[in-house]
Order: structure tokens, then C-alpha cells, then sequence
């Protein structure tokens, strides 16, 4: 059986949320040809609200997704590809980038944005799966309205950042909630915060959590074999890559792409935006609906900017 002919474009897109649609958009605005792909796997499709997004705070993200894709549909030049790449070949300046996809489609690309997201590892804890953006939230600025006044529960499962937790119970208490506790999981934190978490009010509970029960609103978590119940849980997880394409400078972190303020990674061809994407000013990775549309217009337009000057012989 001989391979399908590799369909040439000018830029090939990994991945169709807020930063990969927006992408798309422009370019196809502006006549490229380009190749969305996309999992349907979207980060925060276990979020049944989001937050932040002037015109649409508090609807569902699915919403955002959905008119995304109708209106980058609405472009013939646009080809949306539902399906997952497996195969992705970034070699010299002179070669296009290949990517094949499940479903056995082949593509060349003279440019590639990586759009794919991160994947959020909330397997630690029995029960954080299946409420994580239910009653389970990672962030104060995206969810900490919504929970005001109600008992709060900053829970931790990460050794690795022992501070960070606790001072997301700090901010929670200074923000949204006077009854706040730092269930540590029985992991250490430093002896420089305990004077500040004490100074706000947050109780520090260190048994070993084993399991989260209830729903949004009424959370039962089992500590040390004692139930307690809060409004809400707050749990930032370890974050994972997506999607790895070889060769390209990552974060210490190893879950994001680095990039400079045209979303450009370490190859000139290859541009990154969104979740995966980081630029390297910025002191710790920022995922938000806004920012991800804004780097994915950044990105197109860089991209077509290069495109624009090979066309035109401005080298």
C-alpha cells in the first residue's frame, strides 16, 4: 500500500483552542493555507464555566470552541483536521516540516504552530480527577469569585514547590474566604511561611490525604481518616507536555515551549502559543483564555509576516 501525497501548505496547526483558533483565523484571513489539527481533547473542557474573557465570562468554554470553529470553517483556505498527530519531522531550513495524523493524513508545512496545550497530571489524589473544574479549582484569579465567602481548602501533591500552596491559601484568605486550610499532605513547608500563614488566619493540617468525595459546594476530604468538609478545593497540579517536538529549547520544568515575543521558538520556522508555550521573561508560565487568543494573534502574524518576505524577496 504506497503512502498517501503529503498535502503542502503554508502553516500546519497543532491544536484548536483559544490560541490554535485564533491563529487559524487570521491567517486564513489573510490567505494562507493552513492545516488545523486537533485532538478534541481541550484542556479545560472539565471546567463547565470560564472566567476573565471580556464578552463571554462565566460561559461554558465549549462555547468559545465552538463559534471558534465555524468561524475558521468559514475560510476554504482553512482545512480543519480532526485527529491527532503521530508523526512530526523538523529538519533543516530547507526541508518543509512533515506531520502525518492518525487517520493516515500527510502534510507539508513551511511554518508550524504548536497550539497543543499541556496536560494537567491530577492522578495523585482518588477523587481530584474527577472534580478537577468542579468543585476542585487551580486558580484564584479564574475561580476564587465564584467561591467567596465558603470554607477553602488550598491542597497540595507536588513535594517539589512546597511554598507555592501555601501561598495560594495566603492570597485566598486576603482575597475571598477567612476560613481557609493548607492541607499539606504530609509534605513539608518551609519554616518562612509559617509565620505568614498564622498571621492570616490559615489553619495547617499535614495528615496524609486519601480521597475526595461530594460535589461543587459541599467537598468532603478525607485527611488522616477524619472527614472535612469545604466549599471548595484548590489544587494546582504538576503540569505535562502535550506535545514534544525534538530539538526545541523547553522550560526547567520540561512542560513548556520557550519563546521570544513573537511566540518563536529556538527554530525559526516553529512558533508556539498558548498553555505549551512560554516566553522566556516571564517568571512563571501564565495559562489564561485572553492570553492564549492574544499569543495566538501574535503568532499569525509573525508567521505571515515571514511568509510575506519570502514571497516578496525581503529575505
Amino acid at each position: 500500500m504506497t503512502s498517501p501525497t503529503p498535502t503542502a501548505v503554508e502553516v500546519a496547526v497543532i491544536g484548536a483552542g483559544p490560541a490554535g483558533l485564533t491563529a487559524a483565523l487570521v491567517l486564513g484571513r489573510q490567505k494562507r493555507t493552513v492545516v488545523l489539527i486537533d485532538s478534541g481533547q481541550p484542556r479545560n473542557s472539565p471546567a463547565t464555566e470560564m472566567h476573565m474573557y471580556l464578552g463571554l465570562d462565566g460561559r461554558p468554554p465549549g462555547e468559545l470552541r465552538s463559534v471558534g470553529m465555524d468561524e475558521v470553517a468559514g475560510h476554504p483556505n482553512v482545512e480543519i483536521v480532526h485527529s491527532t498527530v503521530t508523526g512530526l519531522e523538523v529538519t533543516d531550513a530547507d526541508t518543509p516540516i512533515r506531520l502525518s495524523t492518525s487517520d493516515g493524513g500527510s502534510f507539508l508545512a513551511e511554518r508550524l504552530l504548536v497550539t497543543a496545550g499541556v496536560r494537567d497530571d491530577v492522578s495523585g489524589i482518588p477523587g481530584v480527577a474527577e472534580r478537577f473544574g468542579q468543585g476542585v479549582f487551580h486558580c484564584p484569579f479564574c475561580h476564587g469569585h465564584e467561591v467567596d465567602g465558603r470554607r477553602l481548602a488550598v491542597l497540595t501533591d507536588d513535594p517539589e514547590n512546597p511554598a507555592q500552596p501555601g501561598l495560594q491559601a495566603v492570597y485566598l484568605a486576603t482575597h475571598f474566604s477567612r476560613d481557609v486550610t493548607l492541607l499539606t499532605n504530609g509534605h513539608p513547608v518551609p519554616e518562612e511561611i509559617h509565620e505568614t500563614l498564622a498571621r492570616n488566619g490559615i489553619v495547617l493540617d499535614h495528615r496524609p490525604v486519601t480521597e475526595v468525595t461530594g460535589t461543587d459546594g459541599a467537598l468532603t476530604v478525607c485527611a488522616g481518616g477524619e472527614d472535612l468538609t469545604f466549599g471548595a478545593v484548590f489544587h494546582t497540579p504538576r503540569e505535562q507536555s502535550r506535545h514534544s517536538v525534538l530539538g526545541l529549547e523547553i522550560d526547567t520544568e520540561g512542560a513548556h515551549i520557550l519563546v521570544d515575543w513573537q511566540q518563536r521558538t529556538s527554530d525559526p520556522r516553529v512558533f508556539a502559543a498558548g498553555d505549551c508555550a512560554r516566553r522566556r521573561d516571564d517568571p512563571v508560565p501564565l495559562a489564561f483564555v485572553a492570553r492564549a487568543v492574544a499569543a495566538g494573534q501574535a503568532a499569525a502574524l509573525w508567521i505571515d509576516q515571514d511568509l510575506f518576505r519570502v514571497r516578496a524577496g525581503l529575505g
